[in-house]
């Protein structure tokens, strides 16, 4: 899974392994990671088993300014209840939002199922501001129709007024 070259250890990331977050640029200091167990496509993976943090350094510009700010963020992406069947009521979409200067950010939430891969619904908000966030879902399609029983990504994708994206995922299953 690792190798080394020239003193420093490379993952690699050919099948079946996979590298989360392969070559993302992060600010200093310290991170929490949140990861549903699907690959970039969201596609569910139950084959990986681990989970492995590698940092490096040598691939970063020398030339390479960061002068100020920091990108939106979100944290804690859960669904309540786990599982949406309509006799329960909606289920509510929660994170924690955080902002640079505490500005608002666009938030898109969409539900991806995973047995068609289709996205089926989008919820939009243009302009959220920081803190906790709580979105209701009725459980339905963009077209209003029920949604397809099965698993599901939910995926919470956040733009701040500079064009900086965060995105959070969570699994759901609906069950009629």
């Amino acid at each position: 899974m690792f190798t080394k070259v020239h003193d420093v250890i490379v993952a690699d990331c050919s099948p079946p392994n996979y590298c989360w977050l392969s070559g993302l640029y992060e600010s200093s200091g310290t991170h929490t990671v949140y990861w549903s167990g699907t690959d970039d496509s969201l596609t569910l993976r139950p084959d990986l088993t681990r989970v492995v943090a590698v940092s490096r350094r040598d691939n970063f510009p020398e030339n390479a300014v960061v002068v100020y700010g920091t990108r939106a963020t979100i944290s804690s992406v859960s669904v309540n209840p786990p599982y949406y069947g309509p006799a329960a009521g909606t289920q509510t979409v929660s994170f924690t939002l955080s902002t640079y200067q505490s500005q608002n950010a666009a938030i898109e939430i969409a539900f991806k199922n995973q047995n068609s891969g289709s996205v089926l619904r989008t919820i939009s908000q243009a302009a959220q501001g920081p803190g906790p966030v709580s979105l209701t879902w009725d459980g339905r399609a963009d077209n209003g129709m029920w949604v397809a029983p099965g698993v599901y990504i939910v995926t919470v994708n956040v733009t701040d007024p500079l064009g900086n994206r965060a995105i959070g995922h969570t699994l759901t299953q609906v069950r009629y």
